[in-house]
């Protein structure tokens, strides 16, 4: 409570700084007694009101996403996140979702985009890149290829079939181990195409530890 006060206080100051220091005196004054009152309680569950960073007038409050997209999170196309819990203000309808939330989701469009026949785009690439915790060199050893094509990849040039097979097979292996990497086919398998169409969907009970 001390913290978010002097928080405050301190934004205060340097957006209206005082003009005299018989101001600055008054103002400090002020803001003692008027703090107590300033950060109020939610009695139903103990935790703190937390104010819109948005729009700086509505209270964020406990709710489900619906259709919000999360794509520009990973860099990505529109993927959208369906009943997944978070914070929304009721005013500007501004999300905040926890760290714990966005990570599931992550795990979650990896999984979809491993499983999907169809050809990577190059921010496809660069997702799973990311995910696996690898960078552009390190990629590059691994499919023993140069670097410059995993670049040109990521620039937006999109993966041939057999290049999407490969980076699709290394994420499963890196993300779930032999149980995902089963459920990738080569690109002339004799087995039905499944083919997610985009954009991309998630649901919030398909969130592994999501809040």
């Amino acid at each position: 409570m001390r913290t978010l006060l002097s928080c405050s206080m301190l934004l205060h100051v340097l957006l209206e700084p005082p003009k005299t220091a018989e101001d600055a005196l008054a103002w400090a004054q002020s803001a003692m007694t008027a703090a107590p009152r300033r950060y109020l309680l939610d009695k139903s569950n103990e935790v703190a009101v937390i104010r819109c960073s948005n729009c700086m007038r509505g209270t964020l409050r406990k709710g489900k996403t619906k259709d919000h997209d999360i794509g520009p999170l990973f860099g990505l196309g529109t993927v959208l996140l369906d009943g997944a819990p978070a914070m929304m203000c009721p005013e500007c309808g501004h999300i905040v979702l926890d760290g714990e939330v966005i990570e599931a989701a992550r795990h979650r469009l990896a999984a979809i985009i491993v499983r999907n026949r169809a050809v990577l785009s190059g921010r496809e690439a660069r997702f799973l890149r990311e995910t696996i915790g690898m960078t552009q060199a390190q990629l590059a050893e691994r499919l023993d290829i140069i670097r410059g094509t995993v670049t040109r990849w990521e620039a937006g040039e999109d993966l041939g079939p057999i290049q999407s097979f490969v980076l699709r097979t290394l994420a499963a292996w890196t993300l779930e181990g032999e149980t995902l990497a089963h459920s990738v086919s080569a690109p002339d398998a004799a087995k039905p195409d499944v083919t997610f169409t985009q954009p991309y969907r998630i649901t919030g009970k398909l969130l592994r530890g999501a809040a």
